[in-house]
């Protein structure tokens, strides 16, 4: 497994435990610091994902970056009521 892959896989599970926190409410009052880093962790994780070897194990943490900075947009769409017409 390439370096940067592994750093890409890291960064989306650092994601997840974060999106998980918020979820269960255990850190849900923690502020702006968190939701920047829920921000930044795809974003990052796809960005070093890109600089990986060709292959599936590139691939891979690029796509499900990119899906969870999809459903991010998502729910800040829902939060701020955009969805609702």
């Amino acid at each position: 497994m390439n370096k940067y892959s592994l750093f890409s896989f890291i960064f989306l599970g650092i994601f997840i435990i974060l999106a998980y926190s918020i979820i269960s409410s255990e850190f849900a009052h923690s502020g702006r610091i968190q939701i920047l880093t829920i921000i930044l962790m795809p974003v990052i994780g796809l960005l070093i994902g890109l600089k990986g070897k060709k292959g599936i194990l590139k691939w891979v943490p690029i796509i499900l970056n990119f899906f969870s900075i999809c459903s991010i947009i998502l729910l800040f769409l829902l939060a701020n009521g955009i969805g609702e017409k």
